[in-house]
């Protein structure tokens, strides 16, 4: 789950939750995230991503 990344910041996980269902891109996740995180971004944002592909593969495995 996001609060792995970023702890049990319910408003910051309801915000990130919010920006990848509208489909926010990687760099535009990154420049809003800079915001709080400052030179951390980049870092948390790869993370991120690792984090929603490996699920996002692992639940396409399942359903095989």
């Amino acid at each position: 789950a996001i609060t792995d990344l970023v702890g049990e910041m319910k408003d910051m996980v309801d915000f990130i939750m919010a920006l990848l269902r509208r489909g926010c891109n990687a760099l535009d996740l990154e420049a809003k995230m800079k915001l709080v995180l400052q030179e951390d971004a980049p870092k948390f944002v790869v993370k991120l991503w690792r984090f929603l592909i490996y699920h996002m593969k692992s639940e396409l495995l399942q359903r095989e």
